[in-house]
């Protein structure tokens, strides 16, 4: 038979009646046989579905998308009483949730809390010599703008916190020597590095002059320059990663002083 050469609308009307019939059968006679019941209805959907493909009628195609969907219904497994198990469960799991939250939150402070008393001290003492020694050239008669940024953050819970933040500009004759910060990202079971960098640049290229000093702050250990610090010991790894923090400022002075005078 050459499906091609039906009126489409005799599809629809065939389509409709085959339908029915299996569904009839289906709710009426499941009890008796549902599998040969069920049998039966899949293949009227199946012989609709080939007449829809076939013909392009779009009228019968929407009834098999709307017979298959029926199906998936009536094939689901009766989950009723797993969903009033889980409706039962409800206040016991979120107060489960939120006790875990809390546990949570109190890791991530405890953590911020051991970070900070490590190493805000060292990065506030970086950024108050770095404002002495400016002081110092400035003092020398070097026309040097400072501009000062006191809101930083040195941590930050989550996504709290900053990234690059510019905490200090020291600009002569156009040139730029700043300091940045990013944020320790603190996490409830570990941390992301916090940083602070110093850089000399020219603001209208496109890359540094000199990179004078980059510290990497981890929870027990810092940084620079490929040399490793551990203060968790003793003061004795502190005051060295001082002395090397020092060191970069003053090259970063150096290199500022050197360019700028350049440029006149």
């Amino acid at each position: 038979m050459n499906l091609n050469a039906i009126n489409p609308a005799l599809l629809v009307f065939v389509a409709a009646v085959l339908l029915a019939w299996a569904t009839y059968n289906y709710q009426t006679r499941q009890s008796q046989s549902s599998a040969a019941t069920r049998q039966r209805l899949d293949d009227a959907v199946s012989l609709m579905q080939r007449m829809a493909t076939q013909t392009g009628n779009s009228e019968l195609l929407q009834e098999v998308i709307d017979a298959r969907t029926k199906l998936l219904a009536t094939s689901r497994p009766a989950d009723d009483a797993t969903v009033e198990k889980i409706l039962a469960r409800v206040p016991q799991l979120t107060e489960e949730y939120r006790k875990l939250e809390a546990s949570k939150s109190s890791a991530a402070d405890r953590l911020m809390a051991e970070y900070r008393a490590r190493w805000e001290p060292v990065i506030r003492f970086a950024v108050a010599e770095f404002d002495r020694r400016l002081a110092v050239v400035s003092a020398s008669g070097a026309q040097v703008r400072l501009t000062k940024e006191e809101n930083f953050q040195i941590a930050g819970i989550g996504q709290d916190g900053g990234n690059s933040q510019l905490v200090r500009v020291a600009d002569m004759n156009g040139v730029q020597l700043r300091l940045y910060c990013t944020s320790a990202q603190i996490h409830p079971t570990r941390l992301e590095s916090g940083h602070l960098v110093i850089t000399v640049r020219i603001p209208e290229k496109t890359e540094n002059e000199s990179n004078p000093l980059s510290v990497g702050f981890d929870l027990g250990s810092a940084s620079v320059g490929g040399r490793s610090f551990d203060t968790s010991a003793s003061d004795a790894g502190t005051t060295d990663l001082t002395i090397a923090i020092t060191a970069g400022i003053n090259k970063g002075i150096e290199d500022l002083l050197v360019i700028a005078n350049a440029r006149r």
